[in-house]
């Protein structure tokens, strides 16, 4: 009687163990699986906006704000004129810079080509205050 209960006992716990929810059942992944697919689907056909494109004041340059508001305005003709010639030569420079990556790649070309052309605009700014200062002198 005791080995029957046993045995009972025994087989009544192994009906449990096999009752339990498989480990191997992966529907539910394979649901959540298909779910993401179709939302990373939905969100790759939404149109995306790019950002306007504005173009940049160049008289929102610091360095060119400080430089036309403190050097500018007291600077003698003698040295006006020394700043315009090096504003010339500068200019010139990023040209020949420009000019030496426009023969490369279009794609290499663009992370380097960006800010000589920054600085080149920045420059013709200058050089424009420097030829404005100079005939308000005479």
């Amino acid at each position: 009687m005791k080995i029957l209960a046993l045995l009972v006992l025994t087989l009544g716990l192994a009906g449990c163990w096999y009752d339990r929810p498989n480990p191997w059942d992966t529907s539910d992944d394979v649901e959540e699986y298909e779910e993401k697919v179709h939302d990373d689907l939905r969100l790759a056909l939404v149109e995306v906006w790019p950002n306007p494109q504005v173009a940049p004041n160049p008289l929102l340059d610091a360095e060119l704000d400080a430089w036309k508001t403190t050097v500018l305005p007291v600077a003698d003709v003698l040295t006006l004129r020394h700043a315009e010639t090096k504003s010339k030569d500068k200019i010139a420079f990023l040209e020949g810079q420009i000019r030496t990556l426009m023969r490369s790649d279009e794609h290499s070309r663009k992370e380097t080509l960006t800010p000589i052309v920054w600085r080149w605009r920045i420059e013709k700014v200058r050089l424009k205050l420097l030829e404005d200062r100079l005939q308000a002198r005479g």
